[in-house]
């Protein structure tokens, strides 16, 4: 029984790390973000590029544009789980006005 247990806590860990592969991705110490994306237009999955942005975070941003468009970036702190920090390592990265363009670079070595 210890061996399943083992095996099944395997396996969830490794459906997280799944889930969360847009976040390791971005947060990466070898990739770089270059461009914007717009916080009125993008879609869940390009939410969830930005470093420290899963699933729910996209979603509750995406369900606050809906009730209100996001007239600047700085609001993006009114999502729960968005502090200070947070916001200043993605503001060169988001945008209200301008089309979504952002690359995830991986640096070679």
């Amino acid at each position: 029984m210890n061996k399943f247990r083992a095996l099944l806590f395997g396996l969830v860990i490794g459906a997280g790390a799944l889930i969360n592969s847009g976040n390791a991705l971005a947060a990466s110490n070898n990739t770089v973000m270059q461009g914007v994306i717009n916080l009125n237009t993008a879609s869940q999955l390009e939410l969830m590029q930005l470093p420290g942005i899963g699933a729910k975070k996209a979603e509750d941003i995406i369900a606050y544009r809906q009730k209100r468009e996001f007239r600047k970036v700085s609001e993006l702190m009114r999502i729960k789980g968005v502090g200070r920090k947070m916001y200043d390592r993605l503001a060169n990265h988001l945008t209200v006005s301008e089309p979504t363009k952002l690359a995830i670079i991986r640096k070679t070595n």
